[in-house]
């Protein structure tokens, strides 16, 4: 499991690479991990990054955020 120096490294590096772009498809592996509704987040742009303890949070233009938990891997898969 990623300690929070790792997660803060994480979420600086991941930044300049997905901050501006766009959510085009969202695959959750696990239902119980998901909660709400991916319909909001498609096609929505990233417009920031930041960390919440453990999570790494991304606002989206439409003023939702999305809290991503690196489990007990540390794996966030994403595709340019």
């Amino acid at each position: 499991m990623p300690e929070l120096p790792e997660v803060e490294t994480i979420a600086r590096d991941l930044k300049p690479l997905i901050v501006g772009q766009k959510i085009d498809q969202i695959f959750v592996l696990k239902e119980k991990s998901f909660i709400g509704d991916a319909r909001y987040l498609i096609g929505q742009k990233i417009c920031g990054i930041s960390r919440c303890g453990k999570m790494i949070v991304l606002e989206l233009t439409n003023k939702i955020f999305l809290a991503i938990h690196l489990k007990m891997t540390g794996q966030l898969i994403y595709k340019l």
